[in-house]
């Protein structure tokens, strides 16, 4: 009766607690179950649990169960990699989760994630025994000759540690804007980005010339978390960065292999809704074959470090009311030290972190070819999935040359990742992996390899979707303006606002003399010219976050008065 219940929970309802503790209470003490008899083993198995509905999430919770990864595979088919003892894995067969046993006794042993294109991912199978491959994803338990081997391969790699599996939906947010439409504002600050200052930028981090730091000319030829005084520079380069946009920034210090490191946290605060918090992330930290001494990680990921400065630059001149947070990490490439420090420090602290938008290799892409990038999230997490379709409205609201593909296969393999560990929303968003650049962790992977049109696309992406994000302050100012002498609406005439910060913008009146813009709350004086009229300057003119402020005027004409000049035509005639 009792497992019949359980079955049929698997088949849709979710699981009781009481029954999940019957099931575990009776592998623990020797109660006869179906299936075969599990032998006691000393230590958990690696498992592979597959997965069929977000609810099963829940349930897996609720058995204490310590993970490594949540995965899909290519056809969507989900599944987690977790450790289970001989009760968890009586209990997980119970409950009629499909299970396969990867390796028997996980003690003492550090598994690694790889992923590759499957081509790639056959060919590491000869330089180390691959416990499971599906798409493009292997497991492997690599000797350190082994994992040398491998990194010499175009793979990415992650050594997997555990962590408690988490309830879903402890922090699920539904907040993020859906059907967008175009805000004027936002256009405007995706028209301002350009690819000069990402190729600067780029160029700064990637080491291609020398930048100030702490006052003195420095070139930042490798920025390897393992270094001393190159990764010092390169942080503190970011440092004097935000400094000069006026934004508060500060480093956060974490330990890996007992050395200090740093990752640098820039934050425009909210001025109506602080407490939400929306993070634009980035790893500032690079490597390659000589990465003590040469390290350029041009497009990783000086690509999406330069996109995210560049975006902290022009959305620093708005006002939102939520916060934006910029952070560059470091220790990524070692296995996301830095913002797995950062995300378990947010989570203690309890920080209201609504999304993380990860950018990680944003600058590569084969002249001529589609310019596809990929949104990674977890597997029907819908907060996820929240911005990844935000930035997918964004591209097509606001005509961006781009083809983004979302993925639901739980890509591990950046800082977001590490958000993910603690439930908070997060996704990556990446170039084309079936066209990643083939300099990938190589002292070749320079900036002249990068596609600026597109890194540039990329950028103006992320800077659509962060600002939709942050809960953009606006206020508008409208009027019409009139010929003094008769009240005739003047077409054409000439509007600049100058706000109290030196933010300008400008229009023309309409033929019925109307003007409409859309601003920043603030004060602003108003500069009003049209051809044949006396130009006027109106001072404190206050727009308001989500009013209208009207402001019509009239012009007086211009008309000469020659009287003024009758004297001397009187003294200088014949």
């Amino acid at each position: 009766m009792i497992i019949n219940q359980l079955f049929a929970c698997r088949k849709g309802f979710r699981l009781s607690p009481i029954l999940i503790s019957l099931v575990v209470l009776l592998s623990t003490f020797g109660v006869d179950i179906p299936g075969d008899t599990i032998e006691p083993v000393d230590s958990p198995a690696l498992v592979r649990i597959g997965l069929t509905t977000p609810s099963d999430l829940a349930t897996l919770a609720e058995l204490n169960l310590y993970t490594y990864a949540q995965l899909a595979s290519p056809d969507g088919d989900a599944f987690l990699l977790a450790s289970a003892d001989n009760n968890q894995q009586a209990a997980l067969t119970l409950l009629g989760f499909p299970l396969v046993v990867l390796d028997l006794d996980s003690h003492g042993k550090t598994y690694h994630l790889l992923y590759g294109l499957p081509d790639v991912l056959h060919d590491a199978s000869v330089k180390t025994r691959l416990l499971y491959m599906e798409g493009r994803y292997a497991i492997a338990n690599p000797t350190p000759i082994e994992l040398s081997l491998l990194s010499t391969m175009d793979l990415q790699i992650r050594p997997l540690t555990q962590y408690p599996l988490s309830i879903p939906g402890a922090r699920s947010y539904t907040s993020l804007a859906s059907n967008l439409s175009l805000n004027p504002l936002i256009r405007e600050m995706v028209d301002q980005l350009d690819a000069e200052s990402l190729y600067y930028l780029d160029g700064s981090l990637s080491g291609e010339w020398s930048v100030n730091v702490d006052s003195n000319p420095y070139t930042i030829k490798t920025r390897y978390t393992y270094s001393d005084v190159p990764i010092k520079k390169a942080t503190r380069y970011a440092y004097e960065y935000f400094q000069s946009l006026g934004l508060p920034v500060g480093y956060d210090h974490y330990e890996i292999d007992g050395l200090e490191k740093r990752s640098v946290v820039s934050e425009q605060a909210g001025l109506t809704q602080p407490e939400r918090i929306f993070l634009l992330t980035a790893h500032i930290d690079s490597t390659s074959q000589n990465p003590y001494t040469y390290a350029p990680g041009a497009d990783d990921n000086a690509s999406g470090s330069a996109g995210l400065m560049v975006i902290a630059d022009i959305l620093s001149r708005y006002k939102f009311g939520c916060t934006l947070r910029y952070i560059l990490f470091t220790g990524e490439e070692q296995g996301y030290y830095g913002s797995m420090a950062y995300a378990e420090d947010a989570s203690k602290s309890g920080e209201n972190i609504e999304a993380v938008l990860n950018l990680d290799m944003i600058g590569y892409n084969t002249l001529e070819s589609s310019p596809t990038l990929e949104l990674h999230t977890r597997w029907e997490n819908e907060s996820d999935l929240a911005i990844a379709n935000l930035f997918v409205e964004a591209v097509d609201t606001y005509q961006i040359d781009l083809i983004p593909n979302i993925l639901q296969d739980g890509k591990a393999f950046s800082d977001h990742a590490s958000f993910w560990q603690y439930g908070y929303p997060s996704i990556l968003a990446i170039e084309d992996w079936e066209d990643h650049t083939p300099f990938y962790h190589s002292t070749s992977d320079q900036l002249e390899t990068l596609n600026m049109a597109y890194m540039t696309e990329f950028a103006k992406a992320a800077t659509a979707t962060f600002a939709h994000m942050g809960c953009l302050l606006q206020g508008e100012l409208s009027g019409i303006i009139t010929d003094a002498s008769t009240g005739t609406p003047i077409s054409g005439a000439y509007i600049k606002a100058k706000s109290e910060n030196g933010m300008l913008w400008s229009t023309n009146t309409k033929p019925d003399g109307s003007f409409h813009m859309t601003l920043i709350p603030d004060s602003y004086r108003l500069f009003i010219a049209a051809p044949n009229f006396r130009s006027e300057t109106l001072e404190d003119i206050q727009v308001i976050n989500e009013q209208t402020t009207t402001q019509d005027y009239a012009l007086q004409p211009n008309i000469l008065d020659y009287s003024v000049y009758l004297p001397n035509i009187k003294k200088n005639a014949p």
